[in-house]
């Protein structure tokens, strides 16, 4: 799980950067990335019923993506960003090298 300072958590946050930041498409990744003047990079994971329509099968996935975003995306991501994942339809059988190179897909443009 992510620290607390590195989450996105309000409603409002989560749409400001979904409709006011800029898009990253990847295979089985949306990212959408907003530059704020925080000190610090928040991140939130959104996977939509649309997936599947089994709980577990959702938060099977978030937790992989938070987890991969935790150990491998987090410690070498620029501050002043808040950046929101979606998980898009066809992605809930994806292996652990796959997700992570589609993670850095979508976010190239913040990581250096």
């Amino acid at each position: 799980m992510l620290p607390r300072t590195q989450r996105l958590r309000r409603t409002e946050d989560i749409q400001r950067a979904m409709t006011s930041g800029v898009r990253s498409h990847g295979n089985f990744l949306i990212g959408h990335i907003l530059r704020t003047t925080r000190p610090d990079a928040r991140f939130c994971v959104v996977v939509s019923a649309q997936i599947s329509k089994r709980a577990v099968v959702r938060n099977k996935n978030r937790r992989r993506i938070s987890e991969a975003l935790r150990t491998k995306i987090v410690p070498n991501v620029q501050s002043g960003y808040d950046v929101v994942i979606r998980l898009k339809k066809d992605a809930s059988d994806i292996s652990h090298p796959e997700l992570l190179a589609d993670l850095r897909r979508c976010l190239v443009k913040i990581i250096p």
